[in-house]
């Protein structure tokens, strides 16, 4: 009788081990099935875009910002090509303090544009504008910018540099012609400077 219990208790405990075997080969089975990732697509792509804008800055330097192109000591007339103050100035007076600089943050070159508003005006008094010349240039040194390639101001806007890289200045000079009978006064007017992306016009 004591034989048949130890063989049912045995039975039992062999029944258990199995279910519990099963029971985890089931359980690993229904992980399986839960990680199992199923469908017709599994990855997607989408456009991705970035619009870098075209930027620049130009600010004046020099004595172009601060007093202006200016001629103080104009005395005896007529006066042919008198040149502005800061025309020619340094240790050797060979270069020029006039300038408009290109900022260096920006990511395009630049070209320069240049126009008055008008002619050097004293009340009912002018210099005419075909007197008031002008010449650009990037370098600048005692030949650069020339007088030989001056032109007159205008009142529309004409180009007055090129090419102007990030970081660089564009340099200019000044030169006034005065008719002799011009009457005594200061003659003021504006100048007016205007940057382009290189390739566009004024």
């Amino acid at each position: 009788m004591k034989r048949k219990r130890d063989n049912l208790t045995i039975l039992i405990l062999l029944l258990v081990v199995v279910a519990a075997i099963g029971f985890l080969l089931n359980q690993q089975g229904i992980t399986n099935k839960l990680v199992t990732v199923t469908g017709s697509s599994q990855t997607v792509s989408v456009p991705s875009t970035a619009n870098i804008m075209s930027y620049f800055a130009i600010a004046a330097g020099g004595a172009l910002a601060t007093p202006g192109i200016v001629w103080t000591n104009i005395a005896t007339l007529p006066a042919t090509d008198f040149p502005a103050d800061a025309d020619y100035i340094g240790a050797l007076n060979d270069l020029t303090d006039y300038y408009i600089s290109v900022s260096s943050d920006s990511n395009i070159n630049v070209d320069m544009c240049i126009s008055a508003n008008q002619p050097l005006t004293s009340g009912l008094n002018t210099i005419p504008l075909s007197g008031y010349g002008w010449a650009w240039n990037l370098l600048n040194d005692i030949n650069n910018p020339s007088l030989a390639s001056s032109t007159s101001m205008l009142t529309m806007y004409a180009s007055a540099g090129t090419t102007i890289t990030p970081g660089s200045n564009d340099y200019f000079r000044y030169w006034l012609d005065v008719p002799s009978g011009q009457a005594a006064g200061t003659y003021t007017n504006t100048i007016n400077f205007k940057g382009v992306q290189t390739g566009q016009p004024c």
